[in-house]
Parts: structure tokens; C-alpha cells; sequence
């Protein structure tokens, strides 16, 4: 059987302050992952630069401290966010994300 976990995805407010999701998972007896997806179709379109990838850069720096205070690093996958929450279907019970 495989263990339950909640997942919290960071997608665009990366900050642990005043976060629904977060707070709400972490009111379950689950364990929380939370994940962060970089998705390489989005950084090749027009709206996405080099300058908008420092600062989700840093604040993805800051959000990883922040949680690894809390607990539970972030965790960053690269890729197909479909195929990135397949892969951890096949080893987690996904209870919420």
C-alpha cells in the first residue's frame, strides 16, 4: 500500500505567508509535499525571460528556506507537469493537491 501524502504546488505565489493551500494542507495528519514544477514549454515562449527566471530563481531560493524551517525542503522537478504527477502517483497515495 502507499503512504498518503497531500501536495502543495507552488506554481505562481511562492511564498509560505497567507498560503490557503499550505496552511490547509498542513492541517491534515498527511505528510506534505510541497513542489514546484519547471516547465520547459513555458520558459520558451514569448512572455517568459531571463530576467522573470532570476526572480523565480530567488524566490524559489527563499520559498525552499522557508519550508525547510517548516520541516519539508521544496521540491523541484523539471518537466511535463502531467508526467511529473504521474511519476509520484505511482509512488504515493495522492490525497489532495
Amino acid at each position: 500500500m502507499l503512504e498518503a501524502i497531500n501536495i502543495v504546488w507552488f506554481k505562481r505565489d511562492l511564498r509560505t505567508n497567507d498560503h490557503a493551500p499550505l496552511l490547509k494542507a498542513s492541517q491534515h495528519k498527511l505528510p506534505v509535499l510541497p513542489i514546484y514544477v519547471v516547465e520547459p514549454i513555458y520558459w520558451k515562449t514569448e512572455c517568459s525571460s531571463r530576467k522573470h527566471w532570476h526572480y523565480i530563481h530567488d524566490c524559489l531560493v527563499d520559498l525552499n528556506d522557508e519550508l525547510s524551517n517548516l520541516g519539508q525542503p521544496l521540491i523541484i522537478q523539471v518537466g511535463d507537469v502531467v508526467d511529473i504527477f504521474t511519476q509520484i502517483k505511482l509512488k504515493f497515495n495522492i490525497e489532495n493537491i
